[in-house]
């Protein structure tokens, strides 16, 4: 529940719920999506005084957080002037006195209700209580929830070092001490086969906690997987000695022994399980992490909420479809996240594998979805026809948000499509699956590139100030095509290498090997190459061919008669291989023309002997 307040006058004429987040980019959200906080500064001072919720911050902290050693003569009047600015903006939205003053500092109001770091400590120690109360049940379902209120890396868009130094880390290890309590409950009561995928995300997002490793090792012992189990000890050995020269601890090491000798490190009591039926208080919320310093968007965020947090809204689909790299997963969350109020029954997320060669079967899909709605093993039917009237009937009378992501084809998304408007489905794809429109009424958006003013706010803020260079910021974010994921290797790049600058970094990419240059290694291993190659392995030869031809003309671009004509090919044939081609987001057709983008024509180009 959020605070309802009537507005000032100089605000609309209609109440508004605003709530405050803090476990991710520090944001204020109201009934039509996030509110602009304004200046770094203000971001800063509003998480400073969020952080300390309904009690007095002194001024002098205050002072540190936004100005840090280098405090100016007249901090006070211009502290003073900032907490007007922000008290300013709240009061269109709430009442003027959330934001209280007193001589020695200022004090801003909230409840569990409307900011999501008293909620996280309000579960967390209602979790506490039933772990005393040995009720591991409740304390996996209250977990559960806190855990899902995380919307990425904790103050991800604020600019102060004091914060960043102090704050972060403490509530980052409280995040990860909870997933590791959460685990620990799942595998006693035997749900280790829910926890394998994402403890292989998470091996992967904190590689050298090794706690996780040792989950993941359990986990596929549980499941009757002693081979991974072994394979993953031997990835985590390589990783520690490879980046930090050290071998792993004696937790691992002792399990790892004892998997070798097939002693199985089975936890007690695995019989008991999740009452069939039950879902953690709020709903069973799955959606990853949200990504940090999020950059435009808007308009497509603000679109999909719109459509699909319309209870009387006659579509129940929308697909977010674009190119590889592009940030369908990461907009699609982003959108989940803000409508979880409106789908007070769950928020279910479901990885298809559509890029790949092994795209999700609807079978295994429809029993992630039973999983989640609360079944244990012994409730689902086999086969898809059964398991699909399951879903439909166990969503009747539900209000779930479905995020499918990365989907192969139409088919493997409509069978697992629920009955009733009450529930909503987000779908990302690198192909469009214009047939749910055509056959379910879906809304179908494409997902284009950054612009260029928006690829160069993502860069100030993944590098903390090194974009001075702003020319420099400008070829880097050409280069990289404008895509998120590019931009985002990148800086990563650039921030494990704090020798280089701007200049310098650009000037390697624009030497021949780019998209070898993008990649990230280790657990990881993102990469802008394997990423264009998931999506041009699908294609058959004649489109490959045709992808490498058109990629390899002078302006990148060409009409459909000139491509016919340098294939040899009627006007028709070739139409329809470009259309394949666009389906699977590798070309743009502008107007009568074709466009190559920039980074697939450098995948593509060579790669076909024309």
């Amino acid at each position: 529940m959020t605070v309802s307040v009537r507005p000032a006058s100089t605000a609309p004429a209609t109440e508004e719920f605003v709530s405050f987040r803090l476990l991710g980019p520090v944001e204020l959200l109201s009934d039509g999506g996030p509110i602009a906080i304004g200046s770094a500064k203000a971001r800063a001072l509003l998480a400073a005084l969020l952080l300390r919720a309904n009690h007095f911050v002194p001024i002098t902290r205050l002072a540190e957080v936004l100005w840090g050693d280098e405090l100016p003569l007249t901090y006070r009047s211009t502290l003073h002037s900032h907490v007007m600015r922000l008290r300013h903006l709240l009061e269109r939205y709430q009442c003027a006195e959330t934001i209280r003053t007193a001589p020695t500092g200022y004090l801003i109001s909230a409840s569990p209700d409307t900011l999501d770091l008293l909620r996280w400590g309000q579960l967390t120690t209602r979790a506490a209580q039933a772990r005393q109360d040995a009720d591991r049940v409740g304390e996996l379902m209250l977990l559960t929830s806190a855990c899902g209120l995380w919307a990425g890396r904790v103050l991800a868009n604020v600019e102060s070092d004091l914060l960043q130094r102090e704050e972060v880390p403490r509530l980052a290890e409280e995040l990860l001490q909870a997933h590791e309590r959460r685990i620990d409950i799942g595998l006693e009561l035997g749900r280790h086969a829910e926890f394998t995928g994402e403890l292989r995300e998470l091996t992967a997002r904190y590689p050298y906690r090794e706690r996780f490793w040792a989950q993941l090792m359990e986990a596929y012992c549980l499941s009757g997987q002693q081979s991974e189990a072994v394979s993953a000890y031997a990835e985590v050995r390589q990783l520690l000695a490879d980046d930090l020269g050290i071998d792993p601890g004696s937790e691992l090491q002792d399990l790892h022994v004892r998997i070798l000798r097939s002693e199985s490190p089975a936890r007690q009591d695995l019989a008991v399980a999740m009452p069939a039926h039950q879902s953690p208080p709020g709903g069973l919320c799955q959606l990853p992490i949200d990504v940090p310093c999020f950059t435009g968007r808007l308009n497509v965020i603000a679109e999909l909420a719109e459509r699909l947090g319309d209870e009387n809204a006659l579509t129940q689909v929308a697909v977010l479809h674009g190119a590889p790299a592009v940030g369908k997963t990461a907009v699609a969350v982003r959108v989940a996240y803000q409508l979880r109020k409106k789908f007070p029954d769950g928020q279910w997320f479901v990885p298809l594998g559509g890029s790949g060669s092994s795209a999700r079967s609807p079978d295994e899909v429809l029993e992630d979805l039973l999983y989640a709605s609360g079944l244990r093993d012994e409730e689902i039917p086999p086969g898809p026809q059964a398991r699909a009237a399951l879903l439909r009937a166990r969503l009747a009378d539900r209000r779930v948000l479905l995020v499918l992501d990365d989907a192969a084809s139409v088919k493997q998304v409509e069978s697992v499509l629920p009955g009733t408007g009450a529930c909503q489905v987000l779908v990302t794809s690198r192909r469009s699956l214009r047939g749910l429109c055509a056959l379910y009424g879906a809304m179908i958006r494409r997902l284009p590139p950054l612009s260029a003013d928006e690829s160069i706010q993502l860069l100030r803020d993944l590098l903390d100030g090194r974009t001075a260079d702003v020319a420099a910021a400008r070829s880097l974010a050409r280069l990289c095509g404008h895509l998120p994921l590019a931009l985002r290797i990148a800086a990563a790049i650039l921030t494990a290498r704090p020798e280089i600058d701007l200049a310098e970094y650009v000037s390697e990419l624009e030497r021949p090997g780019r998209l070898d240059r993008l990649v990230l290694p280790g657990a990881c291993h993102l990469s802008i190459r394997a990423a264009i190659a998931s999506s041009y392995d699908s294609l058959n030869s004649r489109a490959q061919w045709l992808l490498g031809v058109l990629a390899s003309q002078p302006d990148h671009k060409i009409s459909l008669g000139q491509a016919a004509a340098t294939l040899g090919m009627t006007e028709r044939t070739t139409a329809d291989l470009i259309a394949e081609l666009a389906d699977a987001g590798l070309i743009d057709e502008d107007g009568p023309e074709v466009l190559v983008p920039e980074m697939i024509r450098l995948f593509a180009s060579g790669l076909v002997d024309h």
